[in-house]
């Protein structure tokens, strides 16, 4: 199963932050990066394995909220 994280980016960040794995690759919003993720399961994962991928996003608050491809809640056991 794919797993990424989005960290939420505090006032001052210039940027931010997607981790996939060991990479962190760095973009010029949240938007854009959860757009590379969408882009990359489409284009890179067979259907059945991209429906499997999880994308957890840090709110402003400090919880972490995970979310599959169709960026719906995802049920995941932790």
């Amino acid at each position: 199963m794919s797993k990424f994280y989005l960290p939420y980016c505090r006032d001052n960040a210039p940027d931010s932050i997607l981790v996939h794995g060991t990479k962190a690759m760095h973009f010029p919003s949240r938007m854009a990066a959860l757009a590379f993720v969408m882009k990359h399961l489409r284009d890179e994962k067979p259907v059945m394995e991209s429906s499997k991928a999880i994308i957890s996003i840090e709110g402003q608050d400090g919880r972490w909220r995970s979310f599959d491809t169709r960026l719906q809640p995802a049920k995941e056991n932790r």
